[in-house]
């Protein structure tokens, strides 16, 4: 949906559920299935009702798998979750004839604890721990499953979007561990995309517009995010509990949401040192950015009694 995160409140659980500008709503109105499929429980983070209420037409869950292939309390594994999607993905090319294109969002979760190591996979390094192991893993079913989509004749006109909900909570001297919001982003077409690497700050929120902008498709970007192929991101901001942070290439400001500053920091140093009284302005600009970001996603969120405390 391209929103920052909010605090406090969870977009999800709203009544009634919020319909966003979206990828799925986009891609609906102009002619692509819709679909998501999750390994666990559709009541979880109550996923299905905001899918549905946000243009997917269809949610794959636990209750549509074999009951033998649940594992543990986040479902299915990786590996057996790209089996059903590629079965999903067939199923709505084979009922439109193969000419309908299709938008199919995929959650994997089996990386998350409790870790527990399917017996189709048997790690070089047993010496790691369970945790490290499922790390590797869930890189050898993201193998699996493009081995598998490269030979179905949807493949070449596909583009795969790859790209982590959140990293870990790393020692730090930072107020929000850079490890914990840092995560990749791969966008993966080897017939439509030539292979590059783009280091440029980047947010969750660009996913949606840069793909649109890949897609070529007319919209309306009413977004925070930018296509990352047509434009600079000066800052990217985030949040984790009542703090945010907000970096650019080379600072990283962090602050409460009552106001209170937490600091300047030279994070590609890995520095500690506290540099707001040396680089006034640089804090005060990216405060600035910071508080625009989460103060107008309570507006537009509608949550008039957070608005009226924080917006003072």
């Amino acid at each position: 949906m391209s929103y920052p995160s909010m605090y406090p409140g969870n977009p999800m659980y709203g009544t009634p559920l919020r319909k966003y500008e979206s990828m799925p709503s986009v891609l609906k109105e102009n002619g692509y299935s819709t679909a998501a499929i999750i390994p666990h429980d559709k009541q979880f983070d109550n996923i299905y009702g905001f899918f549905l209420a946000n243009d997917f037409e269809k949610l794959i869950s636990e209750e549509d798998y074999p009951k033998n292939e649940i594992i543990n309390s986040w479902g299915i594994p990786d590996h057996m979750l790209f089996d059903h999607s590629i079965e999903l993905i067939d199923e709505i090319t084979t009922t439109h004839g193969g000419d309908k294109p299709f938008f199919v969002n995929i959650l994997t979760v089996s990386n998350h604890a409790p870790f527990i190591l399917p017996d189709i996979y048997t790690s070089p390094h047993p010496e790691y721990t369970d945790e490290n192991k499922l790390i590797e893993y869930a890189d050898f079913s993201i193998g699996y499953f493009l081995k598998k989509a490269a030979a179905k004749p949807w493949f070449d006109n596909t583009i795969f979007v790859f790209l982590g909900d959140h990293g870990r909570h790393c020692a730090t001297p930072y107020p929000i561990s850079l490890d914990f919001v840092h995560i990749p982003l791969i966008i993966y077409s080897p017939s439509l995309i030539e292979p590059e690497t783009n280091s440029q700050i980047a947010s969750q929120i660009d996913v949606f517009p840069t793909v649109m902008g890949l897609l070529g498709i007319d919209y309306n970007n009413s977004t925070f995010g930018i296509d990352l192929l047509k434009q600079q991101r000066k800052y990217a901001y985030f949040m984790n509990g009542n703090k945010y942070g907000v970096v650019d290439d080379e600072w990283y400001y962090s602050s409460d949401l009552k106001g209170n500053s937490l600091g300047l920091y030279h994070y590609q140093d890995n520095d500690a040192t506290n540099y707001e009284e040396q680089e006034k302005e640089k804090a005060i600009e990216m405060k600035f950015y910071g508080e625009s970001n989460w103060k107008t996603m309570l507006i537009l969120n509608g949550n008039r009694t957070e608005v009226s405390r924080f917006l003072r």
